[in-house]
């Protein structure tokens, strides 16, 4: 910013320079020539700025304005028409820093935003959720990862797992992978809240029905369309659409992935099997 007001005073300067000069010149052409080429007597007299008025006119021009995100990001939302959710605000404005992007975005470029956006979407890209199981097997060894209750839970970046711990039968950890970040982070489960042994309810990390979340968005969407408030982009937060799923096995030992569907009227909480398809109660 400090260089770019530099920049900007030093061109000032040389501006103000050459303007100066040029008024010297035309004083000095006008006052040889007056006396000898005569203007007509009805001619009317040139409305010409002053030197104070050009400057002050280079000084408001709306080009050399600095355009800050804020502003870059709100012509973005009106442009598309709605309010961008926090998670896609985020995206947008790591775009316009990477970029160094000082103007404001056409829609071609806020669409390829969204499709970057959703290309790290956990609940949107099979292979990001595989990429994240592959992680957690070369974390934790080669041998068998058991889930406890097959709980997770995931987002659009975040992934969590109650993992049956390797060194311990007896104890549960919490595994959060998070995608900005890559890796994966442990902490200890507290085993008391656990109904039942831990690997008397484990299920094993490779029966994990991960890939029925392909499904499940699918039909989220479909019903988000049906009540007309399908976005463009941008469909997987906290005001619009299904923002995130938990799946475990049920008292009946069915394994569940349970979200909300949110809409401007409705949440409706929506209940899918392990194959990703919804519930009969549901439809």
């Amino acid at each position: 910013m400090n260089a770019h007001r530099k920049k900007l005073s030093a061109l000032l300067i040389i501006i103000v320079a050459a303007l100066t000069a040029c008024q010297t010149v035309e004083q000095a052409f006008e006052d040889t020539f007056s006396t000898r080429i005569p203007r007509h007597a009805t001619e009317p007299e040139a409305q010409e700025k002053s030197l104070g008025e050009r400057i002050s006119a280079l000084l408001w021009d709306e080009s050399n304005r600095h355009i800050s995100f804020q502003e870059i990001l709100e012509d973005a939302q009106d442009r598309m028409g709605f309010a961008f959710s926090g998670s896609f605000q985020h995206d947008v404005l790591t775009y316009l820093r990477e970029h160094e992007i000082t103007g404001y975005l056409p829609e071609d470029e806020i669409l390829h935003i969204a499709q970057l956006s959703d290309a790290s979407n956990l609940l949107l890209n099979r292979t990001q959720r595989r990429q994240a199981i592959t992680a957690l097997r070369e974390m934790v060894g080669n041998g068998d990862v058991y889930v406890y209750d097959g709980w997770t839970m995931i987002d659009d970046n975040t992934l969590w797992l109650w993992i049956v711990s390797p060194l311990n039968p007896e104890h549960i950890d919490t595994y959060r992978y998070q995608v900005d970040a890559g890796v994966w982070k442990a902490e200890p489960y507290k085993t008391n809240h656990a109904s039942n042994a831990p690997m008397e309810a484990a299920v094993l990390l490779s029966e994990m029905p991960f890939d029925s979340i392909d499904q499940i968005m699918e039909t989220a969407m479909a019903l988000l369309e049906d009540a007309g408030e399908k976005r463009p982009f941008d469909n997987t937060n906290m005001t619009v659409g299904l923002n995130s799923l938990i799946g475990r096995i049920r008292y009946d030992n069915a394994y569940t992935f349970t979200g909300v569907l949110r809409t401007s009227r409705e949440d409706r909480h929506l209940e899918f099997d392990r194959d990703g398809l919804l519930s009969d109660g549901d439809e």
